[in-house]
């Protein structure tokens, strides 16, 4: 009872976290064309299978059914059609064996300025990668003084976005 409750408020937590923006940004041709080269989509795919297989390992017959793009940050390109900044997240829908999960995986630029790729919570959740490290630290904390003493991993198995804004559990339509 006590670990369903901290998985629902840290999933509460990611959910209610609002986007900077709550109208999509377009893709622009060259970010399509960026992830539509081959190691792009041999990334994207082996990501999708990882989460996949690491929380269903007995099912094999996962199927991609859609994918798309959610643009945070309209990214820059160079003359060759390398991102050069920016910020967006692929989010890819599996189907098998009687589930469903939907796989985040955010690109963006550390400090560093080279091109990261992060697998990020599964779900429709918008949380920011940070806010998601936040929440799941949190959460762990708080299971640790419930959870059995042999427990070692508590996967997250899914996120959801509700809403724009909450008001005591009301949803109110967004703006």
């Amino acid at each position: 009872m006590h670990q369903r409750l901290v998985l629902v408020f840290s999933v509460l937590c990611l959910s209610f976290a609002a986007a900077q923006n709550p109208n999509p940004l377009p893709m622009s041709p060259e970010l399509k064309a960026f992830l539509t080269l081959p190691e792009q989509q041999k990334a994207i795919n082996e990501s999708s299978k990882k989460v996949w297989f690491d929380q269903l390992p007995g099912c094999t017959e996962a199927k991609m059914t859609q994918r798309s793009v959610l643009i945070g940050e309209a990214p820059k390109f160079d003359a060759q059609g390398n991102p050069l900044s920016g910020r967006w997240r692929v989010i890819t829908h599996i189907e098998g064996c009687g589930e469903e999960r939907i796989v985040n995986l955010q690109y963006w630029f550390p400090p560093d300025g080279k091109l990261a790729t992060t697998l990020m919570l599964p779900g429709t959740t918008i949380a920011s990668l940070t806010l998601q490290k936040d929440a799941i630290f949190y959460a762990m904390q708080a299971m640790a003084v419930i959870a059995p003493r042999d427990c070692k991993d508590s996967p997250v198995i899914n996120t959801q976005f509700k809403g724009w804004e909450s008001d005591g559990g009301r949803r109110r339509k967004a703006r």
